[in-house]
């Protein structure tokens, strides 16, 4: 059995960037990715988004029949589901329109 003593702790210690200048304006302003490949982040999730909004938009559409959300024991939701899909469906489409503008 290993004693205390013949165990290594292994460590990597990372060197300061000291030699850099900071500007805090410049770090915003770089991305570390490239643009492509954030206009395709933003596609991907605007096409989450669309799932969201129909899950929403369903739940909506249950909660208008009275009958079938009490048998389920759930309350009717109101208008929420639909502002809420509104809402995300506005935004999906100036996201979506930025990216094509890209």
């Amino acid at each position: 059995m290993a004693s205390d003593q013949d165990i290594q702790t292994a460590s990597y210690e990372l060197p300061l960037a000291q030699d850099q200048p900071v500007d805090s304006e410049a770090k915003v302003a770089e991305s570390p990715l490239p643009e492509p490949l954030l206009v395709q982040n933003v596609q991907w999730f605007c096409q989450f988004r669309w799932m969201v909004i129909a899950t929403l938009a369903a739940f909506g559409v249950f909660g208008l029949f009275p009958g079938l959300i009490a048998r389920v024991g759930m309350r009717a939701p109101g208008l929420w589901p639909f502002v809420t899909a509104a809402i995300l469906t506005a935004t999906n489409l100036i996201f979506l329109a930025w990216a094509r503008a890209k």
